[in-house]
């Protein structure tokens, strides 16, 4: 198995996403990095901290999507009806 990511790495290849787009990451990129950064949160392999600042090199998206990963879609629902976001 490969030694876990460290948060450098994950950055590192975030921004070469970025760059090849034109310094821009098209939204189906982030929202595939949001599904992978979800993963290595919710298997400890990164921390809360690490997870929102790589969280805050992505593009803005839809929050329906990384909330469904977390809280499954009835909580995601709720927590967005909370906040008064829009899917």
């Amino acid at each position: 198995m490969a030694d876990k990511p460290t948060r450098e790495q994950i950055a590192r290849r975030i921004r070469e996403v970025a760059e090849f787009h034109g310094g821009v990451m098209p939204i189906q990129h982030a929202l595939v990095w949001e599904g992978y950064l979800a993963a290595l949160l919710e298997w400890q392999l990164i921390s809360a901290d690490e997870h929102a600042r790589l969280q805050s090199l992505l593009p803005n998206t839809p929050a329906a999507p990384s909330l469904t990963v977390f809280l499954g879609p009835e909580g995601a629902q709720d927590a967005m009806q909370r906040e008064g976001l829009k899917d």
